[in-house]
């Protein structure tokens, strides 16, 4: 009876979970692009949960090369070919683990790190304002809950030089019977300790329900 040796199965069973951590990241960043957030609060939302579902497949992927480059080359038993077979699955091993980390750089870019939480007086809407400004690239992507964790795309907002009047305050919000019209400063102020005019108007329609 033939056995499977225990550092093959070790690591099909790390690949495993790092594939499905992966797909777990690439169906976040799909769902976000499609206009869906995930947003558990405390700053954690779609982006985060992809950073930290790549960090965990980066470490299983280590974890199975670790278990099974040494297995893959016992396979051989030819002094030269042995070594050469190392040398193989190390550099298929060490690839596969970059790609993933250039991922992981690329969703970090992404992630959208600032997140501005507000609500109507009485709690019937709520909406998100996720901060994805790049350099000069003023972005904020303006979000509407729908159930518990899940936020709908509704608009986005451009600011001038990458500012972000949300992250500082500089925002206001009028909250009608079928929109939201959020009032905000386009630039920084032009002297330190001055309120930015808040120029900027958005006009957020709810959705239904």
């Amino acid at each position: 009876m033939m056995t499977v040796p225990p550092a093959l199965i070790a690591g099909i069973s790390r690949l495993v979970q790092a594939a499905g951590l992966v797909a777990l990241a690439y169906l976040l960043g799909r769902f976000r692009d499609a206009g869906t957030l995930i947003y558990l609060g405390g700053g954690i939302g779609s982006g985060q949960l992809r950073l930290v579902a790549l960090a965990g497949a980066w470490g299983f992927l280590l974890g199975s090369s670790v278990a099974m480059v040494p297995w893959f080359s016992g396979l051989v038993r030819h002094g030269v070919w042995r070594w050469s077979a190392g040398i193989l699955g190390t550099a298929a091993s060490c690839l596969a683990l970059a790609l993933l980390a250039g991922y992981g750089f690329i969703a970090l870019l992404s992630s959208g790190p600032g997140y501005e939480k507000v609500s109507a007086p009485a709690g019937e809407h709520t909406l998100l304002i996720n901060n994805r400004s790049f350099l000069l690239l003023g972005t904020h992507v303006v979000y509407e809950q729908q159930h518990g964790p899940v936020y709908v795309l509704r608009d986005t907002v451009l600011t001038d030089d990458g500012y972000d009047p949300f992250g500082t305050g500089a925002f206001s919000v009028q909250w009608g019977r079928d929109s939201a019209t959020i009032s905000y400063a386009v630039q920084s102020p032009v002297e330190e300790g001055d309120a930015a005019p808040r120029d900027g108007r958005a006009v957020i329609p709810f959705g239904p329900g």
